[in-house]
This record gives C-alpha cells, structure tokens and sequence, in this order.
C-alpha cells in the first residue's frame, strides 16, 4: 500500500510541458488505482454468491408408454418407422360435442375432413388428398372399428355407426405403409372402444342441446366382473336441419333422427383375450341438396324444390359383429378374428332411388414369432390371411314425383376379395446383446 500511496503522489515525467501531460498522468494514476482496489486483495477469500432458486419442489410424473397397434406388431410411437398419428379418449371427446368426426379428428397431420353438414351423404374424409372426389361415404382409405372392418368389399366405408362418445381411441396410417391391409388403401383409421371400466358397475349420461333442434341423448354402462369385461352404450341423436322449405310456413328440410347402440365383452379365455363386439344403427335422414347461383343469391338457406319433391334422403339399417381371439400358442403369438355385416339401405337421389341389401363377412389369421440369430432379435411376421366377401341385393329406378309408386329393378352380384397379406422380416438388436 505504501508504494501505490507513493505512485499517487507521484511527480508527472517531464516538467515544462504544460498542464495537459500533468492532467493525463493524473487521471492515468486513478484509473490504475481503481482498477487495483476493485478486485479482492491476494489474502481475502473469495465470497460465493447466494443461491436465490430454491429446490425444484414438482414431482416427476412417469406418462405410460404409447402402444401403437395399427402396424399388426405392437411398438411405442416413437419407435414407428412409419407415418402414425394416435389420439386417446381425452384428445376424441375432451369438451368437444360427440356429433361430427371432424371435431373429434381435427389437427392430425395429412387428415382432412369436409363437414357439408348434410347426414344423408356424411362427412368427406381425405387422408393425403385420397378421397376427394368422393360424393358420399368414404372411398380409398380402409376403415375399422374393433378390428370389424367399416369398408365393404367395394371399397366404400360408412361411420354413421360410430359411436363417438363410446370411443377410446383411434390410431392413422397414412402413405404406402397402408399395404399392409391390402391394395387400394391410401391409408387406414382404425378405432377403438374405450376399456371396461374397473370396477363391477360405471354408468355415465350424456345429454346435448343446440340450435335448430339438434339433440343429443346418450349413456353408456360398464364394468369388470372376475375375468369378464362388459360395454353398453345407446344414443339418440336428432336434427331438425336450418334449410328451409318455400311457402311452407317455416319447415325445414334436412332432418335427422338416429338410434344407435354398442356392445362389447371380453373375456380371458385359452389362455388369450376373447372379444365380442356388436353394433346397431338405425337412421333416417333427409338431403336438402345443392343450389343454383340464380337460388343462392335468391335464399342461400332454402332448400332445394326438386329434393324435397324426390324425397330425397337416406334411410339405413345396419348390423355388425365381430368375434376375435388373441393369445400365446407354443411361443407364437395367434390373433383369429371373424365378422359379419348386414345393411340396408332406401336412398332416394335425384333422380333415381337406389334400394341396397348387403350381407358382408370375412376371416382373418394372424401369426407373429421372434426368435434370435448372432445376437439380433429377428421376427418373422404373416400380418394378415383374410378371405372377405359379400352379397349384395341392389336396386335402381326413377320417381316422377313423391305421389307416385317407386320402382325398382334388382341386381344381384357376389364381390369375393382375397387379401393374403405380406410376408415381413423384420430385426432390431436384442437386449441381451
């Protein structure tokens, strides 16, 4: 400290030189000596700054793994090599109002649905742009629902039958990987029931009211019993439509009026899970169809005169069930499923009726072993054998007015689809290795 008091005290070099040079030296000593005082002295300790941020007081929360299924070899999501998408109960029917699909299906990558609001021709679904010229139904992207299969063997799907409060997940394959359920599939949607709940006896109601008398009425019961699990669900949904009949008064043309109902029991059984599931669905509904330029500008919400003449509109009736059984035999996992649809359809269109009986049903085998080979973990996969087929009893014929009787003229085919399925190998390295 002495020297640095002498160093203040210090003389400027040089003398004669004006007081600029004195004043820049002295301002230079200052500088030197805050700069030396600032920092601690070689003798102090240093001084460690205090820890303001407590200890994280969250506990973790473990999520279970996600189990995607839709692939035929179970795996986590992550673990996909293809392009998946899976939502649960939560993201179908979390404050959302169990009438349209779209609402439960929004925000999934590559999935388009077009709500026109019209129950006679339903919801357009388009997974990659397949699917966009279709006039009603579902065309080009395999459908099912508990493993019974929503598309018949020409190809088209209906979801009128699906029961979207009842629902506990869906699982989407989009692109080239929907080989794996046969040709023609731009891509698969494959829903699920939800599970039984634990205990012996859950029931739950749902009931929904909207505008232009739309109505909802659902309850649902389920429950575990030993080794048994049992689902029970009905519903009635109603619409009174918002297209409006000229010189009527205020009627409306568009109505809907919907039954439908959803069983499911399971069982431990052989050493596997027995399932059963059944589905019920009775509907009528009326198609107020499109406008002309001239009558948009003229009443955009008036429906159109010749429709309403045709009595244009659907009325459906359909039976599904499914019987399936999945279990260990001698190291190889065995999955053996069958099922059978009945429907039939009145569907006036202008301006022809069409009168549709179908009777659909189709096996299904699947084998699935590991073994390993140089410490890899190979599988050797047979995905899918299905023999599916059906007969249907179609009729078409024109009206000339709704007073006048429908004819029809009746043809029968049987449509026989044999979807054998590919073999896969598949190798990931093993757990031991």
């Amino acid at each position: 400290m002495d020297g640095l008091a002498a160093f203040v005290r210090g003389a400027s070099p040089g003398t004669g030189s004006g007081c600029r040079r004195s004043a820049f030296w002295s301002t230079a000593r200052w500088i030197t000596v805050l700069l030396l005082t600032a920092g601690p002295s070689p003798g102090s300790g240093q001084v460690s700054p205090v820890d303001t941020v407590g200890a994280d007081t969250i506990r973790p929360v473990s999520l279970a793994p996600l189990r995607v299924e839709i692939l035929r070899t179970p795996m986590g999501l992550h673990q996909a090599p293809l392009s998946v998408s899976v939502l649960g109960r939560g993201d179908l029917s979390g404050g959302k109002a169990g009438v349209f699909l779209e609402e439960a299906l929004q925000a999934l990558p590559g999935l388009q649905i077009q709500n026109r609001f019209n129950f006679s021709t339903g919801e357009r679904i388009l997974l990659r742009g397949v699917g966009s010229r279709t006039q009603f139904g579902v065309r080009g992207i395999r459908i099912l629902v508990d493993g019974v299969p929503a598309t018949l063997p020409d190809g088209q799907s209906t979801l009128d039958h699906l029961d979207l409060p009842s629902l506990g997940g869906v699982e989407i394959l989009r692109g080239p990987g929907a080989s794996l359920y046969g040709n023609g599939a731009g891509g698969v949607i494959r829903f699920r029931t939800r599970a039984p709940a634990s205990a012996r006896l859950r029931q739950e109601a749902f009931l929904l009211s909207g505008t232009h008398g739309l109505r909802r009425a659902s309850a649902l019961s389920s429950g575990t019993m030993g080794r048994t699990g049992y689902l029970i669900s009905a519903g009635r949904l109603q619409f009174d439509g918002f297209r409006t009949i000229q010189d009527s008064g205020g009627g409306t043309y568009g109505k809907l009026r919907r039954w439908n109902g959803n069983g499911q029991l399971n069982r431990r059984l052989g050493g596997g899970d027995f399932l059963l599931t059944l589905n019920l669905l009775d509907q009528e509904s009326e198609n107020p169809g499109s406008l002309s330029r001239a009558l948009l500008r003229e009443d955009p919400a008036q429906a159109n005169a010749f429709n309403i003449r045709q009595g244009a509109g659907e009325e459906v009736a359909q039976t599904s069930v499914g019987l399936s059984w999945t279990g260990d035999w001698r190291g190889v996992q065995v999955g053996l499923s069958t099922h059978g649809i009945h429907r039939d359809l009145w569907n006036p269109i202008p301006p022809a009726v069409i009168e549709l009986e179908r009777n659909a049903g189709g096996l299904s085998a699947e084998l699935r072993g590991a073994r390993e080979w140089w410490g890899a973990e190979g599988s050797l996969t047979r995905p899918s054998i299905s023999v599916s087929g059906g007969v249907s009893s179609p009729g078409y014929g024109t009206i000339a007015s709704a007073s006048e009787p429908v004819t029809t003229s009746s043809l029968s085919k049987t449509p026989t689809i044999r979807d054998p399925g590919p073999w896969r190998l598949s190798a990931r390295p093993s757990d031991s290795g």
